[in-house]
């Protein structure tokens, strides 16, 4: 079997285990950064769940709350465009260190998968290592991972380093991109949060 190739058999079950350990991470280093009034974590707001956001990063000066940002995404309005807040999605990964993959999920239960479908501004990805410790993590700016999914795309299962990927999760049929976040980094589409400090590369 190609190493790239995983099997996902309780998806729910790793997102309850692993899902918490990358969002205490972020959440401690947001409010570490100058650039921080507050940080928030809103991943149990099931309101927020049609957007795929973790956490909120409201910037100095700003006066409204997660009620002001839910009414803006309703509205379809950009965080981007409002430089007052910045939105983030958080994906752990306890087989990336292995892979040097990320996944970037396309379709789930035939609908458009969370990180296609995410509202954030920002994908912090977590590797998580077998001390359910963290061992390496990649910020990475929505927006430009998926102009360069877009530009790529002619070359998908052409090169090693993006590969698309169907997994089962039980009955559950999942599609998605397996991209090396080496090749990212690389290339200034990810950035590595532990040898960079992430708060000099926050909006």
């Amino acid at each position: 079997m190609n190493e790239n190739v995983r099997q996902i058999t309780d998806f729910a079950n790793d997102v309850r285990e692993f899902g918490p350990i990358g969002e205490i991470d972020l959440l401690n280093r947001l409010n570490q950064s100058s650039l921080t009034a507050k940080a928030e974590s809103i991943a149990d707001d099931k309101r927020f769940v049609p957007f795929d956001i973790d956490i909120i990063q409201y910037k100095e000066g700003f006066d409204g709350d997660k009620e002001t940002v839910l009414e803006n995404l309703r509205k379809g309005r950009k965080a981007s465009t409002l430089a007052d807040y910045v939105l983030y999605e958080v994906k752990t990964d306890t087989y990336g260190m292995k892979s040097r993959n990320i996944f970037y999920e396309v379709f789930d239960h035939g609908k458009p998968g969370c990180l296609d479908r995410s509202k954030a501004d920002y994908l912090y990805y977590a590797y998580i290592d077998e001390n359910k410790k963290i061992s390496e993590i990649f910020l990475i700016k929505m927006e430009t991972l998926r102009y360069w999914i877009m530009t790529e795309f002619a070359n998908i299962n052409k090169v090693p380093y993006f590969i698309t990927k169907y997994m089962d999760r039980r009955k559950d049929k999942t599609c998605g991109y397996l991209i090396n976040v080496d090749y990212l980094c690389a290339n200034t589409i990810a950035i590595d949060g532990i040898k960079i400090p992430l708060a000099t590369k926050l909006l």
